[in-house]
């Protein structure tokens, strides 16, 4: 699905915006919330005649949230209503897009992805007096975002629309953890099965978790220079006050990477413990086989002897020699494991 779409972009010029990412059935909705430090309202959108007014009133901010960037004309119309640069259009309904953070000047466009409820792109633009968030699917990811706008909780409302989008990159970060937490549980799981024994689940559920903590990777790796990018913008849309709380989720997207970093050692310890464990059955077996063909040896050189079809041998014709014969036998091969026994080769 996903090779079919991107493909439709070979070619075409720079700018155009082609859906790229899974097939959604709903319809895009647009919520818009309207805030100021004395009070917060939320304000009906009509998606098809679409009509939003760029804010000026910069002590009021206005959050835009838009679900389902699979509508192109929807992206299109913000897009004419923000001025937004064709790439950045692009960017978002291309929902593959590499994890990034452009400085137009008058807005910032920053690409990211959440882990949790979905693993989904999300797009954020802050602008003078607002933010405008896209997601792919309907999630409660950013209720709480809402819940202390509408309630005036924390600080949310003081400190303006870089605040706003402080809260929102926090939230994406945040929803890592709880993959964290699910894949930590899962090679906790793993080193106990490596360390019994050598099973093909154990190697299936390894190849597993390589290929989640590689796109863990992926997501995380880029965030903090993307981070680091919006504290450093002269832009003047992220406040001294506001780059402080940037410097927090800088802190988080770091201790991401290093815990992402301590997977991909642990699942390295893994496999080498599980072929460690391959090694070292294969070489009991080789152990146990090698002692059974050392006991064998002088039983097989005495049985080739007395095979052999020579006239004059004085002990064929001994009526006990027989009997004589299974005894020096059996008590060289319960001496030679005894002394295996006793040398720990056994």
């Amino acid at each position: 699905m996903f090779k079919n779409r991107a493909s439709k972009k070979a070619g075409l010029p720079p700018g155009t915006m082609v859906y790229v990412g899974k097939e959604q059935a709903g319809e895009a909705t647009v919520s818009m919330i309207q805030y100021s430090e004395q009070e917060a309202e939320e304000v009906s959108v009509d998606v098809r005649n679409l009509q939003i007014a760029v804010p000026e009133n910069k002590d009021r901010v206005t959050w835009i949230q838009v679900t389902g960037v699979h509508d192109l004309a929807l992206v299109e119309n913000l897009g004419r209503i923000f001025e937004l640069h064709p790439l950045v259009m692009e960017d978002i309904v291309h929902t593959m897009q590499r994890l990034k953070v452009e400085d137009y000047g008058d807005y910032i466009f920053a690409a990211m992805r959440a882990m949790h409820p979905y693993d989904e792109q999300i797009c954020l633009i802050l602008g003078p007096g607002y933010v405008i968030s896209f997601q792919e699917n309907p999630s409660p990811l950013f209720d709480s975002i809402k819940e202390r706008i509408m309630k005036g909780k924390g600080r949310i409302r003081r400190l303006g629309a870089g605040y706003l989008c402080y809260a929102l990159m926090d939230i994406v970060v945040d929803s890592h953890y709880h993959v964290m937490e699910s894949i930590n549980e899962r090679l906790e799981a793993l080193q106990e099965d490596a360390l019994e024994d050598y099973d093909r689940e154990t190697i299936h559920g390894i190849h597993a978790l390589k290929g989640e903590v590689f796109r863990l990777r992926k997501s995380v790796w880029p965030l903090r220079e993307m981070i680091g990018r919006i504290q450093r913008s002269d832009s003047g849309l992220v406040t001294r006050d506001v780059s402080v709380f940037f410097r927090d989720v800088l802190d988080h997207a770091a201790q991401l990477a290093d815990t992402v970093e301590n997977f991909r050692e642990m699942l390295a310890s893994i496999q080498d413990t599980q072929l460690s464990s391959l090694s070292n059955k294969m070489n009991d077996v080789m152990r146990v086989l090698t002692v059974i063909s050392t006991i064998f040896i002088p039983m097989t050189f005495l049985a080739g002897i007395y095979g052999m079809n020579f006239k004059y041998m004085p002990e064929l014709e001994w009526k006990a020699a027989y009997p004589v014969f299974w005894i020096i036998v059996i008590i060289m091969g319960l001496g030679m494991v005894w002394w295996f026994k006793k040398k720990k080769w056994l």
